[in-house]
C-alpha cells in the first residue's frame, strides 16, 4: 500500500494559504492515480478539479455530485448532513456545500473509475506526536 496525502486547498500557499491534508491507504502510487484520474475524468464527463477553484466557493452541481455519489457509495458516509440518496435527490436544490473531506473522496473515486487496480481507503490513524524543531525563521 501506498500513503498519499491529498493537500486540498491554497497547495501554493499564494493566497489564502488554508489547506486541508487528507491521508489515503492506496493499491497505487501517486503518478499512476494522477493518470487514473485523468483517465476517470473522461467517464464523468466534467473537469472535476476546475470546481471550487475561488475563495469560498464551496459548492458542487447536484447533478455531479449524485454523479459521483453513484461512483462512490463511501462518500455519502463522508457528508456532513444526513440526508439519504433519496432524500437528497428530492431536495430543490441545485448546488451542494461539500467539505475538503468529500472533494478529496471524490478525487479518489474518479480515479478508480480510470483504474480498476485502484483501491483505496482513508487513513483515519491521527499522528500520534508533533516535534517542533523550530526555524521559524527560514520563512520569509
Amino acid at each position: 500500500m501506498h500513503k498519499i496525502n491529498l493537500i486540498v486547498g491554497d497547495w501554493s500557499n499564494d493566497g489564502h494559504e488554508k489547506t486541508e491534508d487528507i491521508r489515503f491507504n492506496a493499491s497505487l502510487d501517486k503518478e499512476n492515480i494522477e493518470k487514473a484520474y485523468k483517465k476517470g475524468i473522461k467517464i464523468v464527463g466534467k473537469e472535476f478539479l476546475t470546481l471550487c477553484e475561488e475563495y469560498e466557493q464551496n459548492t458542487i452541481p447536484k447533478k455531479l455530485f449524485m454523479q459521483i455519489c453513484a461512483l462512490e457509495s463511501r462518500l455519502i458516509n463522508y457528508s456532513d448532513f444526513n440526508e439519504t440518496i433519496e432524500e437528497l435527490n428530492a431536495s430543490d436544490e441545485s448546488y451542494y456545500s461539500i467539505s475538503p473531506l468529500q472533494f478529496a473522496v471524490m478525487y479518489m473515486a474518479i480515479a478508480a473509475q480510470g483504474n480498476v487496480k485502484l483501491t483505496w481507503e482513508l487513513d483515519i490513524l491521527p499522528i500520534s506526536s508533533y516535534i517542533n524543531v523550530g526555524g521559524y525563521g527560514l520563512f520569509e
